[in-house]
């Protein structure tokens, strides 16, 4: 059974990033090149990186059920030593572009997109030869039934993913048009913060989503409650152990990062990471519905909620003309998501929200307080520098450290 469903999601995963191509390829170069402020001079280079982003993307979608069997196998170890190695060669072609002699930003635009493609070429292969649900049977790609299964849980899963996506590129679009590019460079950088704050965030629920999703398949629904709470809680915990250092001190990091940044990045940053930290207080409530299966409601929820950020980050642009307004509308619709996921785990699974409030909730609230106002001495005593960030780190994670305990 493992096998035809790996097989037909094989099928549906070629299948739909063909189309999307298709259809946004076209769309997106007319953006580019008639709706965006570009400067002339820099139009064909970043119309090639939009294409070369296209394989990318096209690789990235065809291997997620390879991926997923790594997941569902729980191999997490070797998927943790592919991400670190695929991190360090990124690190490497970024400090390589020093050194090239043509257009740097093409260059590491063919750089990023030939290690994604040459790492997902990598997972794929191992799950093919370690796997014997992943060996290809082509009668099984086009079952009907199958499809319309797996199509669609994708279907309803695509509309929050594309929610999603419009969301944080809709949001750069927006800035570019009121802003100009120049602005885009702090929203960027924002979102570069976030991403890399999220990887240790992200290990934690890969481990842990497919228990819950078993636990929910062997009818365990008390037990998958309590890991996808628990799920909120380490989460979050292990994102406040150094969001709460680094949204205080994101002037003094941005600075020594870049030396100059671009206007409005630290504040910009700080919504971002704000916005992240509200999305983890509720991800087991997420992984929860995931696991029950029926996700049509849930998805259009969290979906109509991130794509209320761009008319709320549109009329709080006319309204303030100030870039920080996009990330105030951030933060507000992912607190609409947030919300939707409580709603949502009440409805299908019985998830009291007292239980979340208490387990969750009001545990991190105060351990989150508590490291603030530890974290605040340090700013507020020393001169800004690499002795005043690291006193500030050390702080904030010993207070969170020992205000959470044991509960997790």
């Amino acid at each position: 059974e493992a096998q035809r469903l790996f097989n037909t999601s094989v099928s549906l995963h070629f299948a739909m990033p063909v189309i999307l191509i298709a259809i946004g390829w076209p769309i997106a170069e007319y953006c580019i090149r008639h709706v965006l402020t570009v400067p002339a001079q820099r139009l064909d280079a970043c119309i090639f990186v939009f294409r070369l982003s296209l394989i990318s993307a096209f690789t990235n979608m065809v291997s997620i059920p390879f991926v997923a069997m790594h997941q569902a196998k729980q191999r997490l170890t070797e998927l943790a030593v592919w991400n670190i190695v695929q991190s360090l060669l990124i690190f490497v072609l970024a400090g390589s572009l020093r050194y090239v002699r043509f257009d740097r930003l093409s260059a590491y635009a063919i750089g990023m997109v030939a290690i994604s493609v040459a790492f997902q070429s990598v997972l794929c292969g191992r799950a093919l030869w370690l796997y014997t649900e992943c060996h290809f049977v082509p009668k099984f790609w086009f079952n009907a039934r199958r499809l319309k299964e797996l199509g669609a849980f994708a279907g309803w899963n695509l509309i929050g993913a594309l929610g999603t996506i419009l969301r944080n590129r809709g949001s750069g679009i927006l800035l570019n048009l009121f802003f100009g590019p120049a602005i885009n460079a702090a929203y960027s950088i924002a979102n570069r913060v976030t991403n890399q704050s999220s990887r240790l965030s992200m290990a934690l629920l890969r481990s842990l989503a497919p228990e819950v999703t078993a636990r929910e398949g062997r009818g365990d629904r008390a037990r998958m409650i309590s890991l996808s709470l628990a799920a909120s809680k380490l989460g979050t915990f292990f994102v406040m152990l150094f969001m709460v250092p680094l949204i205080m001190e994101t002037d003094l990091v941005l600075h020594i990062w870049l030396v100059e940044p671009p206007p409005y990045a630290v504040e910009l940053s700080r919504l971002m990471l704000i916005t992240f930290l509200i999305d983890k207080l509720t991800v087991g409530h997420m992984l929860a519905v995931k696991a029950h299966g029926k996700i049509g409601g849930y998805q259009m929820t969290v979906g109509m909620a991130m794509l209320a950020t761009l008319p709320l980050g549109w009329a709080l642009l006319r309204l303030v003309v100030s870039p920080i307004a996009v990330g105030f509308a951030i933060v507000a619709t992912q607190t609409l998501c947030s919300l939707g996921r409580l709603f949502w785990g009440s409805r299908l699974l019985a998830i009291p929200i007292t239980d979340w409030l208490v387990r969750v909730f009001i545990p991190l609230t105060s351990v989150g307080s508590a490291a603030a106002l530890a974290v605040m001495v340090p700013s507020l005593t020393l001169h800004p520098g690499g002795l005043r960030m690291a006193l500030s780190c050390i702080v904030g994670g010993k207070v969170t450290s020992e205000k959470t305990g044991k509960p997790i």
